[in-house]
C-alpha cells in the first residue's frame, strides 16, 4: 500500500476577472458575467487575484501478487476543488472534496495485457511510455486546467491492453459519454418542449447543471510505439450524439483521430519535444478550453461541429533541482454551422454589445478559437527523508476568438500568473516529469 499525494498554497492573478479557483477558464459562456469575459463585460476590467489550497491532493494505490503472472491493483485520487451549496471564500473556506480516479486494474504478465474499470485518465490522454495507468504525459502546469490543447478527460471507463515485446501497446476503451451543445434560437432544452437532448441533474446527480441524453458509450482505440529516439501514439474516437424531437429519437455518429509524440532532444530528459493533435467532428469535450461538441439544426437534430486541437511543448530537467516547459496550442471549431437564426457561428447575430461600451448582458458571440501560450517552472528546493518540497512559477497569455456577427468580430484575452507551493509528504524526489499524485 502507498499513500501519495500534496498540500499546496497556490497564488493566482489574471488580468481579467473569471471568478475562477486553480482552474482557469479557456473559454466559458459569452453572456456570463465572468468566465472569460468580453470587452463590454465589467469583469474585462477588472483584475483578480486569489489564495487557495483546494487543489492538495490525496491518493492510495493497493497492489499485489495474486500469483506469479497475476497482478492486481487499486488507486484512488481526490482533491478539494469541488464545491457544495454552502462553500464560500469569506470565513470557512467550506468546500468539498471531488473525486478524481477510482479504478482497479487486473494485469496478467503471461498475456501482456491488463483490463482497467473505474473511473481514471482517458485512454486518449498521451502517455509517456506504452499505455500504462499512472504514466499519463501531463502538463506541468500549476493550472488545474493545464493548458489549452491539451486533450483529456477523466471519466468512468472499461479499458483492455495487450503490449507486445516489440514495444507496440494496442487498447481499447469504453468511457462515459457528455456531450457540449450549444444552441441559438431553439426552444428550451430541459425536455417539457418537442425539443429534448438534455436535462438537469436527477437522483444524485447536480440539479445545478444538465446533462445530455446519451445512449451509448464513447468508443477510443490507441495504438502506441516505443522506441530508444521517442514514443508514438494513433488514436481514433468513437461518438453518438442523440436526441428527441416531437416524440422521435434521432441519434447521429462522429468522431475524429489524433496522434501525439514525445521526442528526446537532449538525452537522459534533459530536454524533450512533445506535440499531439485531435481532429474531428464532436471532439470539444475533449479540449481543456472545452469548445462546442455540435449545435442543433432547425429541425431540431443536432449537428456535431468540425474541430481541430493541437499542442506543442518543450521539456527541460536542466539539473535535479529543476523542472522547466513551455507549451503553445489552440483548439478551434473550423466552420460555422449556422441556419437562419439557428446553430452555431451565425453572422446575423448581433455582436455590437460585445464591444467595449456595449450592454454586458448582451453578448451572444460563439467562440471560434482559443490559444494559449504557457512558460513555467519547478524548483525543488528540498529533497530528503521526509519528502520533497518545491515551488512553481508560471506565466500564460490566453486568447479567445469569436465567430463574425453583424457588428463585426469579437474578441478578448487574459494574462495569467501562478505561484504554488508544494509539499510532498515522504515521498522522493521523482524521475524526469514524474509529478507524484498527477
Amino acid at each position: 500500500m502507498k499513500v501519495g499525494g500534496f498540500i499546496e498554497l497556490a497564488a493566482i492573478y489574471r488580468s481579467r476577472n473569471e471568478t475562477a479557483d486553480v482552474g482557469s477558464t479557456y473559454n466559458g459562456s459569452p453572456n456570463a458575467q465572468s468566465t472569460f469575459p468580453y470587452p463590454s463585460n465589467p469583469n474585462y476590467k477588472i483584475p483578480e487575484f486569489r489564495g487557495t489550497a483546494r487543489q492538495s491532493r490525496l491518493s492510495l494505490l493497493i497492489s499485489g501478487d495474486a500469483d506469479k503472472n497475476t497482478d492486481l491493483a487499486a488507486y484512488f485520487e481526490a482533491d478539494f476543488l469541488g464545491s457544495g451549496t454552502t462553500s464560500n471564500s469569506v470565513e470557512s473556506n467550506s468546500y468539498v472534496p471531488r473525486l478524481r480516479q477510482a479504478y482497479a486494474t487486473y494485469a496478467r504478465s503471461d498475456w501482456g495485457a491488463y483490463f482497467l474499470f473505474g473511473q481514471a485518465w482517458s485512454l486518449l490522454t498521451m502517455d509517456k511510455k506504452d499505455i500504462t495507468p499512472r504514466e499519463e504525459n501531463i502538463p506541468m502546469t500549476i493550472d488545474a486546467q493545464y493548458t489549452v490543447g491539451f486533450n483529456w478527460d477523466r471519466n468512468p471507463q472499461i479499458r483492455a491492453v495487450k503490449e507486445w515485446d516489440s514495444g507496440f501497446s494496442l487498447g481499447l476503451s469504453l468511457e462515459s459519454p457528455q456531450a457540449i451543445i450549444v444552441a441559438d434560437a431553439t426552444p428550451n432544452p430541459n425536455c417539457t418542449t418537442a425539443l429534448c437532448y438534455n436535462n438537469p441533474g436527477g437522483s444524485l446527480m447536480n440539479s445545478g447543471t444538465t446533462y445530455t441524453t446519451d445512449l451509448a458509450p464513447d468508443i477510443i482505440v490507441k495504438g502506441t510505439l516505443d522506441r530508444r529516439y521517442g514514443h508514438f501514439e494513433l488514436y481514433g474516437l468513437a461518438r453518438f450524439f442523440n436526441d428527441n424531437v416531437g416524440g422521435a429519437n434521432y441519434t447521429v455518429a462522429s468522431g475524429g483521430v489524433g496522434g501525439s509524440t514525445i521526442l528526446p532532444l537532449i538525452p537522459n530528459k534533459k530536454l524533450d519535444f512533445q506535440a499531439s493533435f485531435l481532429w474531428g467532428t464532436g471532439i470539444g469535450r475533449y479540449g481543456s478550453a472545452q469548445l462546442a461538441d455540435a449545435t442543433i439544426l432547425p429541425n431540431g437534430q443536432i449537428q456535431p461541429l468540425p474541430g481541430l486541437d493541437w499542442l506543442l511543448g518543450l521539456v527541460g530537467r536542466p539539473s535535479d533541482k529543476w523542472d522547466l516547459y513551455l507549451y503553445g496550442g489552440q483548439e478551434e471549431i473550423l466552420n460555422s454551422a449556422s441556419y437562419g437564426k439557428f446553430g452555431y457561428g451565425n453572422p446575423i447575430v448581433d455582436t455590437k454589445d460585445c464591444f467595449a461600451g456595449g450592454v454586458y448582458t448582451a453578448c451572444k458571440a460563439d467562440t471560434q478559437r482559443v490559444w494559449q501560450a504557457q512558460l513555467g517552472g519547478w524548483w525543488k528546493w528540498y529533497q530528503g527523508k521526509a519528502g520533497m518540497m518545491e515551488t512553481g512559477l508560471s506565466y500564460s497569455y490566453l486568447h479567445k476568438l469569436a465567430f463574425a456577427g453583424n457588428a463585426g468580430t469579437p474578441s478578448t484575452n487574459d494574462n495569467i500568473v501562478m505561484l504554488s507551493f508544494r509539499y510532498y509528504p515522504f515521498q522522493p524526489a521523482p524521475a524526469a516529469y514524474l509529478r507524484p499524485g498527477y
